[in-house]
């Protein structure tokens, strides 16, 4: 839905989508073509819980777009089991909420300063979508920041919000002042992978907020002028 929305206010909009399913993005692409026929949309399969998959699209799309505007980080899971390590010994979970998403913010940079030196193609966004509410940099075990030691679904993601945040704040935001970064926090959105969840995490489904509103949250926050930093202060 955020997608259609994106395509559906912008001006011959070019949307790059990376996924897993391709029966999947058909749908999604055709959503985009009835919300705006004047864009252009591409799909790119990769499994990037393997960051050598991950860095290889990054390189790709590195070299076909020139400029950039807006990047959007999305990926994710929801897992209640323990430490899951990909073939390259990373935690699955952390992968997806937060060392993929710095990959590809990190190779895309010079796309994204392309269009901040340029005031003529407007301004440069890259949004990470997680829970930026729950941020706290306090928590994180700095001996142990990929959790090999001390791992538990809760830490997980405690870790992987905050360290997201400080990653922004810190390495991103500080060192390219004209590129917009941020933390946004959409609420629970209404989604299938919350069916079949475990009694005791059924009460998600309560909180859920349509797909609808929470789209057009994360489009104000993406084209809000200001640099939005949440969860952390300078």
């Amino acid at each position: 839905m955020g997608n259609r929305n994106t395509a559906k206010y912008s001006v011959n909009p070019d949307i790059h989508i990376v996924g897993r399913n391709k029966a999947s993005a058909e749908k999604v692409l055709a959503e985009l073509r009835a919300a705006n026929p004047n864009g252009s949309y591409h799909f790119h399969e990769c499994d990037i819980s393997l960051l050598s998959n991950g860095r290889t699209l990054a390189t790709t799309l590195a070299h076909q777009l020139p400029k950039i505007n807006l990047l959007v980080l999305t990926a994710g899971i929801l897992s209640f089991r323990g430490r899951t390590e990909t073939s390259e010994g990373h935690d699955v979970k952390m992968v997806l909420h937060y060392y993929s998403r710095m990959l590809f913010i990190d190779a895309l940079l010079p796309n994204l300063q392309a269009v901040a030196t340029d005031r003529r193609e407007g301004t440069a966004r890259v949004m990470s979508v997680l829970n930026s509410m729950k941020s706290d940099h306090r928590n994180l075990l700095w001996n142990d920041l990929d959790l090999k030691k001390t791992y538990t679904p809760a830490s997980a993601k405690i870790h992987s919000i905050s360290m997201t945040d400080v990653a922004l704040h810190v390495k991103f935001a500080r060192l390219h002042p004209s590129i917009s970064f941020q933390h946004c926090y959409p609420s629970v959105v209404s989604r299938d992978l919350y069916r079949g969840l475990p009694w005791y995490a059924s009460g998600l489904q309560a909180l859920q907020v349509s797909s609808e509103s929470s789209s057009e949250l994360a489009r104000g926050i993406a084209l809000s002028i200001s640099l939005t930093r949440f969860g952390m202060t300078p």
